[in-house]
């Protein structure tokens, strides 16, 4: 095929159109370049697979309506040949220490950036930066605005572009839940099994032992990634920490589910939450 030559002609198709706007439910997961281990594509530059190195895992950041803001843009070479620009801007809901903190590190960092819009297709996920990586060219919070969050843009580095546009994510099926699949593995988020519980009926008043067994409480990593666990009211949404130490395992927690103080008959779920994220048990538990 010659430089120029095109793939196909475009025809518009009133039953698939096109949705601009990321959304509710977007998110973008970072994974820093150094981490990403390798990946695979098919005939057309379409991404396959990812692969991250040993004990590495990606970080998401979720959107709200408009909050991720995706861009390329074509960059003219000396060579006469097309270069693209990739740029992403986003709104950082918080600003405690410890995310001003993680912000600080992204600046330190280049990242390969994962997009992934609320329409949910098969051409939803897009990969940013994935040759040469984006840095952060600007962090600024100004409370007055964006609702008091940091506005971060990460960007091609000057004179170091992409050699391609942002490429589309299919592991071959087409099928969005598949390619989602692919991206979570990426993050390690925890799991409780589907009879992860030890128990499921306990006195309300009196603390006792559980065992929770699932995946991911490393995060990926070599050490505990759970920072908490707890107990959440189905019926009014109330919050009941676990007090007691955790012991974590790769695959257990192991912890004393703590005295309600409301009473027999009310149902419960286990939330275990890790840096990567958060999962509720299947389960129920009821107090007697």
């Amino acid at each position: 095929m010659a430089a120029g030559d095109l793939i196909q002609s475009f025809v518009i198709d009133p039953a698939n159109v096109l949705q601009g706007g990321v959304g509710g439910d977007s998110r973008l997961v970072l994974v820093l370049k150094n981490d990403l281990a390798s990946y695979t594509t098919s005939g057309i530059d379409q991404i396959t697979a990812l692969t991250l190195a040993a004990n590495k895992s990606g970080f998401s950041i979720d959107g709200v309506r408009q909050s991720l803001k995706p861009k390329f843009s074509r960059v003219p070479s000396g060579s006469g040949l097309s270069l693209f620009k990739h740029e992403l801007e986003f709104n950082y809901y918080a600003y405690d220490q410890v995310n001003k903190n993680n912000a600080a590190r992204m600046a330190q960092g280049r990242y390969v950036c994962i997009m992934e819009n609320a329409k949910q297709d098969a051409y939803t996920i897009e990969i940013y930066g994935i040759d040469v990586g984006l840095e952060m060219t600007e962090l600024v919070r100004e409370p007055q605005a964006n609702d008091g969050a940091m506005k971060i843009r990460l960007s091609s580095p000057e004179n170091e572009y992409e050699a391609k546009p942002p490429r589309t994510l299919d592991g071959g099926t087409g099928v969005y839940a598949t390619n989602r699949a692919l991206v979570d593995a990426l993050l390690f988020l925890p799991t409780i099994g589907a009879s992860g519980l030890s128990i499921v009926t306990y006195p309300a008043a009196t603390p006792t032992a559980i065992v929770i067994t699932g995946t991911n409480f490393f995060g990926g990593g070599s050490n505990t990634a759970v920072t908490r666990v707890d107990l959440i009211n189905q019926a009014t949404g109330s919050i009941i920490p676990f007090t007691a130490a955790l012991t974590v395992a790769a695959t257990t927690v192991t912890t004393t589910t703590p005295a309600t103080g409301e009473g027999a008959g009310k149902i419960y779920k286990v939330k275990v939450t890790t840096t990567k994220g958060f999962v509720l048990s299947a389960q129920n538990i009821v107090t007697t």
